[in-house]
């Protein structure tokens, strides 16, 4: 009985000096760029948009549990057509939580799943996306003149997975809304891109 119990002692503490230097040689510290565009669901729309638009995210602090990682993301993109009362052009940055995986995850347990949520400021530069249609169906003035810029505030939430290709290079699936307080409305994206990743060690 003594004998099994050292067995089982000795194996876990085997596993257990095993595992801990493989969470250990995690590189948290990483650069994602990419490049991803889909359709966009708005309230206010003139027309269905879609949205294209390239993000830099860095995971930078790592958390007391279950290999979390903490960061910050960047975005700028256009909805095209472009999107009534809020604008075409917009700029995000973002707070980023995301996990990694162990070295000792297999190739077919590569996923990253990540959530962002943070500020989003859309411009409208080309003066006729404010524009409404009248009841008569002919195209109104836009309300503000040509050629000036107009902005609004947006907060953005998103969540979503990059699952390897290569060793740098990753698929990208994500969902993003965006709401701006200002007019009550939402845009829902449903996004797909290509990451390229880098380490900042």
């Amino acid at each position: 009985m003594r004998r099994g119990t050292l067995y089982i002692f000795l194996l876990a503490s085997s596993i257990g000096s095993a595992l801990h230097p493989a969470r250990a040689q995690m590189s948290p510290t990483e650069v994602r760029l990419a490049a991803f565009g889909g359709p966009a669901y708005f309230t206010s729309a003139l027309s269905r948009p879609y949205n294209m638009a390239m993000s830099a995210d860095a995971t930078l602090y790592p958390l007391p549990c279950r290999n979390l990682v903490s960061g910050v993301l960047v975005e700028g993109g256009v909805y095209h057509p472009a999107i009534s009362g809020t604008g075409n052009y917009y700029l995000s940055t973002d707070a980023l939580l995301t996990r990694i995986q162990p070295d000792w995850a297999t190739e077919a347990m590569r996923l990253r799943p990540y959530l962002v949520a943070g500020y989003t400021r859309f411009f409208n530069a080309t003066g006729s996306a404010t524009g409404a249609s009248s009841s008569s169906g002919s195209a109104s003035s836009s309300t503000t003149p040509s050629g000036s810029l107009t902005t609004s505030n947006a907060a953005n939430l998103g969540i979503g997975v990059d699952r390897v290709i290569n060793d740098d290079l990753w698929l990208r699936f994500e969902i993003r809304e965006n709401y701006t307080p200002d007019g009550g409305s939402h845009a829902l994206v449903l996004r797909i891109g290509i990451v390229a990743v880098g380490s900042l060690q």
